[in-house]
């Protein structure tokens, strides 16, 4: 039986968005835990009919819309856990819909509490080539450096940058606020190598 926090609760809307042969998990009062389930038959109004795959003793259940949230709640595996030699690894949605993507985090020995360790994400575009920090020049060379030349575009036209106008480029120059070059949109990879830490790494990713 999964524990709670590998289950995500869902809302009363995504309850009644659900799918014919959809895995949930169901939490009714007055029993312990979560039991896998399920959904079927979906013509009938205003309820949810659940399989259940573990209850024998009441199969076939029938959940009204109206007492959601008090006398059951419905939820759906949170990510995927991979156990390793080293603690689990745990890949979620980041459920956001202009930056949409996964984090990865890892439950390492017996702290209940996980330490983020990466994060994948499509971004829209626009984002700096690096931050604007003169009292700490190395880590804007460092952000400067991560974004490859194919990622690299001009915010005003759209069209990625020249050969001739990226070696006069510098971290510098990109850190101003009028700065005409910006980020592509795509896919990037942004990994902390300490927990609860500011200070990531950027892999913007080419040819995804």
């Amino acid at each position: 039986m999964l524990e709670s926090h590998q289950i995500r609760t869902l809302e009363r809307s995504e309850v009644e968005a659900l799918s014919y042969g959809d895995l949930v998990y169901v939490s009714r009062k007055g029993k312990a835990g979560y039991e896998p389930a399920m959904v079927s038959k979906l013509a009938i109004p205003g309820v949810v009919h659940l399989v259940m795959c573990w209850d024998i003793a009441s199969k076939d259940v029938t959940l009204p819309y109206a007492t959601y949230g008090t006398e059951y709640h419905l939820g759906v595996q949170n990510g995927l856990f991979v156990a390793t030699p080293g603690g689990t690894i745990h890949v979620f949605d980041k459920r956001d819909r202009d930056y949409p993507g996964v984090w990865i985090e890892v439950y390492s020995g017996e702290c209940s509490k996980p330490s983020t360790v990466a994060m994948v994400e499509h971004i829209p575009g626009g984002e700096g080539l690096c931050s604007y920090t003169p009292a700490n020049h190395d880590a804007m060379e460092k952000e400067f450096r991560e974004v490859p030349k194919d990622r690299i575009i001009n915010q005003n036209t759209g069209r990625h940058i020249a050969e001739t106008d990226y070696r006069e480029l510098t971290e510098g120059t990109a850190a101003l606020t009028g700065c005409e070059y910006t980020v592509s949109p795509g896919f990037v990879t942004r990994a902390w190598q300490k927990p609860d830490s500011d200070d990531h790494s950027r892999t913007f990713h080419v040819g995804v």
